[in-house]
C-alpha cells in the first residue's frame, strides 16, 4: 500500500487515493474526517521541527505503546494521538484524559527522553459514522506529568497482581469499566 502511494503519478489527490483503497466503509469515513483536519497543515515540513511517526514507547517492558505523532521543536513538543470513534459522546473530558494511562505514559516517556519542562498532548477524534473532527489539548508541566505518572504506576500494581493469578475468578474486577467507551467486548465472558 505504501509503495503504491509513493509511486503515484500526476496530481491524484491523497484523499481520492485513500478512498479508492479496499477498506471498510467506516474506515473510509474516518479517513475523510482525517482529511478535514486543518491542523495537519501545522505539521508540514518545517526545518525547526522534527517529526516522529509511530514512535515506540517501552518503559520497563510493562508500559508499551506507539505514539502516533510527536512534533519536537525548540519552542514546543507536542504528542498527537488519533482516535476514530462513531459518536462524539464518547470523547472524554479533559479531566478524564488527565487520568488516562496513555496520557501519563506518553508524556512521561517524551518529557523524560527530551528533558522537557512542559509538553502538549493533543487527542484528535474523528468520526467514522459521519465526517467530523474534534480535538482535546492538554498542556502539562513536568510536575504535572510526574504526578499523573505516579498515579498510573500505583494503579498498575493492581493490574500486575491480576496477572499473577492462575484463575480468572481470583482477579480483581473493575465493574466501572464494563460500559466505558461503548462497552467492553468481553462482557459476555465475565457474566457467564
Amino acid at each position: 500500500m505504501a509503495e503504491d502511494f509513493i509511486n503515484l503519478q500526476g496530481d491524484t489527490p491523497l484523499l481520492e487515493y485513500l478512498s479508492s483503497l479496499p477498506v471498510d466503509e467506516d474506515l473510509k469515513k474516518g479517513i475523510h474526517s482525517l482529511a478535514l483536519n486543518a491542523d495537519l497543515d501545522e505539521y508540514k515540513a518545517d526545518p525547526t521541527k522534527t517529526l516522529y511517526v509511530e514512535q515506540k514507547v517501552n518503559i520497563c517492558d510493562v508500559y508499551i505503546g506507539f505514539i502516533d505523532l510527536l512534533i519536537h521543536s525548540p519552542q514546543r513538543t507536542t504528542i498527537v494521538d488519533h482516535k476514530f470513534i462513531s459518536n462524539k459522546r464518547y470523547i472524554p473530558r479533559d479531566e478524564d484524559l488527565l487520568e488516562d494511562p496513555q496520557t501519563a505514559v506518553y508524556t512521561y516517556a517524551a518529557s523524560t527522553f527530551f528533558d522537557l519542562p512542559e509538553i502538549t498532548f493533543e487527542y484528535h477524534y474523528y468520526g467514522t459514522m459521519s465526517k467530523w473532527h474534534e480535538k482535546r489539548k492538554l498542556n502539562l508541566t513536568r510536575g504535572q506529568v510526574e504526578d499523573i505518572w505516579d498515579v498510573v504506576k500505583t494503579k498498575s500494581f493492581d493490574v500486575l497482581d491480576n496477572y499473577k493469578q492462575s484463575k480468572f475468578s481470583a482477579t480483581t474486577t473493575n465493574y466501572f469499566s464494563c460500559s466505558a467507551y461503548g462497552g467492553c467486548e468481553f462482557l459476555d465472558y465475565c457474566f457467564k
